[in-house]
């Protein structure tokens, strides 16, 4: 199979070869830039976040991204996003406003906590569960605690520390949940003490955020104090990593984008012992220790790491960009000769070199280099492309019971097993051409002592071992979310766009990625059947018309004018709070569609810079409000075209919005750290403002919505709070919610709650104020789609959508189709009230229905205290009338993502199952209950290349397997195209003298044969197949009467 997406992937030609024309544009404005000066990665580590200087640099360099992919695009775009939403512009971003606020908020937050039991709590609410095709969530380092294997820790760069205790199976916070906002790129856990650890905080990688230098746990992280090696966190410092004496533990070196400290001490003073972008240690012995410097190259201490001198890299080419070190295990001894290194290319980012030393750093030989290849650090599966992210992600780690075995990480991770001297791409991003599969972007490699490999990347934390990778991640909720939206019309439903991990579609029935790469807003249009919209970079807009099994796209960024223009990185894109089915895109210019994208309008007068934020007016659909970065535009109802309106300051925009009470009322919240500067109102149409900051942090507030009951609540970086017009202020709203970046919220209405996207920490939900006291919804039906007999069954699960702990709940069941109906209710006590947001499994219903086929089944809640029932949840189930089971094995290729089927029954012609998104390689089997009848299975391949893999080298396929295992269909590596209809029936008696198909030799059966005893023609009976039904059939069936079918070869 093709891309799985391969509407977006050849995209990612112009997101690597920006284009000329922005170069040219931005030089003729006067913003030249000095090219050979610095690489544009060095703005996302260095201490200038000037993002417009930064994109300078970035398209005047433009020339040397030759790839389609892998060039680091998207690592500087979020890059810029992140810091363009926090005022990043033209001036460096507040992060000690960022740090001071956290501490007051978190004292502010536990005093509400403690004082007020009525105040809401906040509840995870997803992704959960390990998603398909991968991606909880990026991670900068793994650590195994050296006292137990089993202990793995894990830094995320927006998330905080998480530790797992068995390996990975379950994950959570470690200590207090306060060091989101903090970030980790590395930790270190005392081998004599569990419970005292050290962290270097930030993001080492990205820039994400902000490093206060280290901090010190003695109590399992519960409590956490700055070591003397604390930077101010306006002075945007990265710590990358920490390297601890091998015998003496006080005795440490600090690799910082600053130079390499050291303590003596454990930490009670620090000394700069040596200058520059210090990005790796290592100790070789008591007194030898080697450093690796971006763009410089690695540095050789002999006397403890006191002084340092250059030691040479033969073929580096004076390009060495980032560099990082791995040695040999010390394995019981005292010194160890052999480490390794590995370079990007400064200006490319592709792979330069890897070195040995067998001489503890002294001297160097190179193994393998850009010019004898392959490309460690590019995309594909032999290397020979010229990609490569190597300020983003490069590592390396040596086996440590085996000197030769060496492995690297890029985009995928490379092995050799001789030195370095040649290579394998084990495993990959795609699982192409028989490597394994694991997420994009390996940021660590971590041996484990049974000789397993973890891997830290964009994805969060796998395991490969004996040529297999399993995903590790379940439980780590580090989602960096960047727009959630929630089903109008269907309860718990909700879809969400995130970093670097695709637009996933989440319910109860089932979770999918139905977008890949980076997601931003997605859209529910409920005037057509399970039609949705996504968006992608730079305003790709998709439409959906099979609930996002399929995606088109409607519009790109390629040309320069109309909804084809560029648009921003996250392009504003709604629907039409005031006009049904209409879908509305902020890039350049206003386009909206009122048929799926079929067709677009236009409204111009916005001027040439990219739309950053969107309102539209509830009150009347030909009014809007648009701001681009500090600038606002304005279109009434009458107008043509916008007019740009004077703003409150000069502040970047997070967001706007309209009253849903009167069109003239503007809400505007800004990217400030000034006291008094987030959030301004107008309700003159922007002629006069009035600031209402009172009660919010000094920091960035980037949404704000007014709720249906026309409360006003707003999403900073430190939280969520709702605004009180009698007091004129801000307040915190709820309780429970990580300190971590709020970046979108979505009022649910149909589940009483209000959710959140945080960036680093998931998706997040709380009771809404005006919540009734008790109301439930069912939101899901336990049960399978196909059953066999004439019964039917299946469990409701429920959600308390109240604000209250529910006691006792009852159920009504509908069961029915064209010509009959049944009806139930069951009544449940809990042994345990229900908490608000907790949901529960309800006892099943069982019954038998009169004929074989489809039913609609609708389930819907009630509690004694509740006024009216919560909102229904609707399916269809199947009654096959036999117990005929049939088992559908399918494995997929690498780019399984666009490999779907359909199971259609042929008379009457009608769809019973659709399937769900595969992993790739991965293999999953489905069991069917079906009816006497013809059936096919359509397969649908969006890359049209069927089974083959030839895009990528790993074939997959499907094998069909009828009630006793025996294979029906099979089909392996076949390029069937664009579609493939394989077709089969089910005939009585499937089960030898099982005449009425119900998979039992029983009376009913007996008296068949006897009601057809002495039938000479066409006999229904005639076991022995020999024309007749007479007593040889009988005895024939007295020998199996009784026994089931199961096993039956």
């Amino acid at each position: 199979m093709r891309s799985a997406f391969a509407h977006i992937s050849s995209n990612k030609i112009d997101l690597c070869r920006l284009r000329v024309w922005i170069t040219l544009a931005l030089i003729l404005a006067g913003f030249g830039a000095d090219v050979s000066a610095q690489h544009w990665s060095a703005w996302m580590t260095g201490d200038s976040c000037d993002v417009v200087a930064a994109k300078q640099l970035f398209h005047a360099q433009e020339s040397q991204r030759t790839e389609p992919r892998s060039c680091g695009v998207k690592p500087f775009e979020r890059w810029a996003w992140w810091m363009q939403e926090r005022g990043g512009l033209q001036s460096k971003p507040r992060p000690e406003s960022w740090w001071n606020a956290s501490e007051a908020w978190r004292t502010q937050a536990n005093t509400w906590s403690s004082l007020a039991s009525d105040i809401p709590e906040w509840t995870y609410v997803g992704p959960v569960g390990i998603p398909v095709h991968g991606g909880a969530g990026r991670i900068n380092r793994l650590r195994v605690n050296p006292d137990n294997p089993q202990h793995w820790l894990a830094c995320a760069p927006s998330g905080g520390l998480w530790h797992s205790l068995n390996s990975g199976e379950t994950w959570e916070v470690l200590g207090v949940d306060a060091l989101g906002p903090l970030g980790a790129t590395d930790v270190w856990v005392d081998p004599s003490d569990n419970q005292h650890l050290w962290l270097a905080t930030g993001d080492g990688n990205g820039g994400d955020t902000y490093s206060i230098g280290l901090l010190e746990t003695w109590d399992g992280g519960q409590t956490w104090n700055a070591l003397e090696l604390s930077f101010e966190t306006s002075q945007g410092r990265r710590v990358q990593t920490m390297a601890h004496h091998p015998t003496d533990l006080d005795t440490v070196l600090v690799a910082t984008d600053l130079g390499l400290f050291k303590t003596s001490d454990g930490g009670l003073t620090f000394d700069l012992v040596q200058g520059g972008g210090a990005r790796d240690v290592v100790w070789m012995n008591d007194t030898t220790a080697v450093a690796a410097f971006d763009n410089q190259g690695v540095k050789l201490s002999t006397d403890g790491g006191t002084t340092w001198s250059t030691a040479e890299l033969p073929e580096s080419e004076n390009s060495v960009g980032r560099i990082q070190l791995a040695a040999q295990g010390f394995n019981g001894v005292a010194s160890r000769d052999t480490l390794y290194a590995v370079a990007g290319h400064y200006f490319q980012q592709s792979f330069l070199a890897v070195w040995q030393s067998t001489n503890a750093g002294q001297t160097w030989e190179a193994q393998s280099t850009r010019v004898t290849g392959p490309n460690l650090l590019g995309y594909t599966v032999n290397g020979a492309d010229n990609g490569g992210q190597a300020f983003w992600d490069l590592c390396i780690e040596v086996d440590p019971q085996n000197t030769s075995r060496l492995l690297v990480g890029g985009v995928n991770l490379w092995e050799s097993l001789d030195e370095g001297m040649s290579w394998n791409c084990v495993v990959h991003w795609q699982g192409a051409d028989g490597a394994a599969y694991a997420h994009a972007d390996q940021h660590d490699i971590e041996f484990l002592p049974n000789g397993h490999v973890l891997l830290a990347n964009d994805g969060g934390v796998f395991e490969w071992s004996d040529g297999v990778v399993a995903d590790k991640s379940d439980g780590l909720n580090i989602a960096q979310g960047y727009a959630l939206n929630c089903h109008p019309s269907k309860a718990a439903t909700w879809m969400l766009g995130t970093q670097d991990n695709g637009t996933n579609f989440l319910s109860p029935q089932f979770d999918a990625r139905i977008l890949d790469g980076d997601g931003f807003h997605s859209l529910f249009d409920t005037t057509v059947t399970d039609r949705l919209f996504a968006s992608a970079y730079y305003g790709l807009l998709y439409r959906s018309d099979d609930g996002g099994r399929t995606m088109t796209n409607i519009a790109n960024y390629y040309q320069s004018s109309g909804p084809n223009e560029l648009g921003a990185w996250q392009t504003p894109f709604q629907m039409h709070p005031a006009v049904p089915g209409r879908i509305v895109a902020a890039k350049k210019s206003l386009h909206w569609s009122d048929d799926g994208g079929e067709s677009w309008s236009s409204a111009g007068g916005l001027g040439t810079t990219r739309s950053t934020a969107l309102a539209l007016s509830k009150v009347h659909p030909d009014m809007a409000l648009v701001s681009k970065n500090a600038q606002l535009h304005f279109k009434d109802w009458d107008d043509v075209e916008f007019s740009a309106v004077s703003g409150p300051s000069s502040d970047y925009i997070g967001d706007v919005a309209l009253s849903a009470d009167s069109a003239a009322s503007w809400w505007v919240a800004c990217a400030s750290y000034d006291e008094s500067g987030q959030m301004w109102r107008s309700h003159d149409h922007g002629e006069t403002w009035e600031n209402i900051s009172a009660g919010l942090p000094q920091l960035p507030v980037h949404r704000v919505i007014q709720l249906q009951d026309g409360t006003w609540v707003c999403g900073s970086d430190l939280g969520v709070h709702r605004w009180s017009e009698a007091d004129m202020s801000w307040g915190l709203f709820g309780t429970g919610l990580p300190l971590s970046p709020v970046v979108d919220l979505a009022e649910d209405v149909l589940m009483n709650r209000l959710m959140v996207s945080t960036y680093g920490r998931g998706v997040w939900s709380t009771v809404l104020p005006n919540a009734p006291h008790e109301e439930s919804a069912a939101i899901q039906l336990i049960a399978p789609s196909t059953q066999c007999m004439m019964s039917l069954t299946g469990s409701p699960k429920v959600q308390n959508t109240g604000a209250d702990s529910l006691s006792d709940l009852s159920y009504a069941v509908k069961v029915s189709n064209d010509i009959w109906e049944w009806t139930d209710t069951i009544s449940v006590e809990f042994d345990l009230p229900i908490a608000p947001q907790v949901t529960a499994v309800l006892p099943a219903f069982d019954i038998q229905v009169p004929a074989a086929g489809r039913y609609s089944v609708a389930v819907e809640t009630w509690s004694e205290g509740q006024e009216v029932a919560g909102p229904s949840f609707e399916t269809q189930l199947w009654a096959s009338g036999l117990g005929h089971q049939m088992t559908l094995e399918w494995w997929g290729d690498c780019e399984s993502v666009d490999m779907r089927w359909e199971l259609r029954r042929t008379e009457p012609s009608e769809t019973l199952l659709l399937s769900s998104p595969l992993w790739p390689a991965d293999t999953i089997s489905s069991t069917w209950c079906l009816s006497q009848g013809c059936y096919e299975i359509f397969w649908q391949d969006q890359g049209a290349d069927g089974f083959s893999g030839d895009d990528c080298g790993e074939p997959g396929g499907f094998r069909l397997r009828g009630p006793f295992g025996e294979v029906v269909q099979e089909m392996d590596g076949s390029d069937f195209g664009a579609s493939l209809t394989t077709d089969f029936c089910v005939s009585l008696p499937w089960c030898y003298a099982d005449y009425n198909g119900d998979g039992f030799r029983s009376v009913n059966d007996l008296l068949t044969l006897l009601s057809d005893f002495g039938c000479s023609t066409t006999c229904f009976a005639d076991n022995d197949e020999d024309g007749s039904v007479g007593v040889n059939d009988l005895m024939n069936m007295l020998t199996v009467y009784g026994a089931g079918c199961e096993g039956q070869d």
